[in-house]
């Protein structure tokens, strides 16, 4: 199980719009995500997809 902000990333509301337009959110950059040694286990980047 992946606890991440991109796992919100495709989630449609009712409307069809995305869970996230229009809202700010957080997430490890690429060198937090290598410091805590997430790199190799995360599936992508937030700091490169988004």
């Amino acid at each position: 199980m992946y606890r991440s902000t991109g796992a919100l990333r495709h989630v449609e509301m009712p409307d069809g719009g995305l869970l996230g337009h229009g809202k700010e959110v957080m997430g490890l950059t690429n060198g937090e995500e290598e410091e805590v040694g997430l790199i190799k286990i995360v599936p992508f980047l937030i700091g490169t997809r988004c």
